[in-house]
């Protein structure tokens, strides 16, 4: 009896000291600062890019500019120039009426972001926009950028095509770009091969450690068909499991989405901001789902923006003009498979851009900092 007394004593023990070293952890990253995403960026290039453009002059900051790195949802960009170009030729009509349970074919629980795809339809709710279950095409666009919805993701790249969306990037000059394909549905992958070939995680996880892009892409894409005609989602409900949300499988999933550089990024926000790459028309639809409405205090008076993330990355990629009529366009990209810093820079990071975008100093140390590596 003593001996089981000892060891619950031990083992509350251990509790407290790992409740108190996290509480002290937390303490010390609440703490930290812009200049501490600073410190981190230009400690780590391994894991850091950023490429900043200001008032259209050539890249202030190019910092690791041109490394590769994976995009998460900052990759929507893309789709949502596609959408706006074929809206604007009449390809698609962006009034058209889409049922939420065609949308519903694609959502997967628990892979977005925090309930992004149900926190959009409590939107839509609220704001009158549902038309007898269904909601417009545009709406969609919109849910995609604004509330970053993997299902209206994977519902455009099947409507406008894939195949279109990809031919798109030569003609935008993203030249380093890789293919997109359906990151969301890629999370199933694991489950799927499990279930088809008898393995279990870990030799599936091997399994796609060792595929190539081109094998990866092909792979979600399969899938992704079999979502989009699977009506009473029994696919989803079979891979969706437990064992998908294991850290390395994230880790090694996030590995494997589309990658491009924070120079191709920042150049597209450019030419986005500088209405360069559609006509008029298409600008406004498309400035229409990308823009956001600045805080009635800021400086800024036109800002769009996207966002990305997974356990082990953190993409933006944003354009801003003020009221003197001065411009930034900036793409930063953070991937730490380690995870070991990406908490509290989350966390952070929109400070850091904040005070780059409008602090003059804090802009000055950055490219002081950076440019001295």
């Amino acid at each position: 009896m003593e001996i089981y007394i000892w060891i619950i004593i031990i083992i509350f023990l251990i509790l407290t000291i790992f409740w108190a070293l996290a509480k002290i952890i937390k303490s010390i990253d609440d703490k930290k600062n812009e200049h501490d995403v600073l410190m981190f960026i230009k400690n780590n290039p391994e894991k850091a890019s950023i490429c900043a453009i200001y008032n259209d002059t050539p890249p202030l900051l190019d910092y690791q500019a041109d490394m590769k790195m994976p995009l998460a949802s900052t990759m929507k960009i893309v789709i949502a120039i596609e959408f706006a170009k074929q809206a604007d030729i009449k390809a698609i009509e962006i009034q058209e009426l889409v049922p939420l349970k065609e949308l519903d074919k694609y959502f997967i629980e628990n892979t977005d972001g925090g309930g992004s795809h149900m926190d959009w339809i409590d939107y839509l709710k609220e704001n009158d926009q549902l038309n007898n279950g269904q909601v417009t095409l545009l709406q969609v666009a919109k849910g995609m950028i604004q509330f970053s919805s993997n299902a209206n993701t994977e519902f455009l790249m099947n409507k406008l095509g894939l195949d279109r969306v990809n031919h798109l990037l030569k003609s935008l000059s993203l030249y380093e770009h890789d293919p997109l394909f359906p990151i969301s549905t890629a999370n199933l992958i694991c489950a799927y091969l499990q279930s088809e070939n008898g393995t279990t995680q870990k030799e599936s996880i091997k399994t796609i450690k060792e595929m190539t892009n081109e094998e990866y892409r092909k792979k979600a894409r399969h899938i992704n068909e079999l979502l989009r005609n699977d009506n009473e989602k029994k696919l989803i409900d079979r891979l969706n499991i437990k064992d998908n949300y294991n850290i390395q499988l994230q880790v090694v999933s996030s590995e494997k989405q589309p990658k491009s550089t924070t120079r191709e990024y920042a150049n597209l926000m450019q030419n986005i901001r500088n209405r360069a790459i559609l006509t008029s028309n298409g600008h406004e639809i498309l400035h229409g789902i990308l823009n956001i409405t600045p805080n009635k205090d800021s400086s800024i008076i036109d800002l769009g923006l996207k966002g990305g993330s997974t356990i082990s990355v953190l993409t933006t990629a944003f354009y801003s003009k003020d009221k003197e009529g001065n411009t930034i366009d900036m793409a930063i990209f953070i991937h730490d498979p380690s995870r070991m810093d990406l908490i509290w820079i989350e966390k952070k990071l929109d400070l850091f851009i904040g005070k780059l975008a409008t602090d003059k100093n804090f802009k000055e140390e950055v490219i002081r900092t950076l440019k001295s590596k």
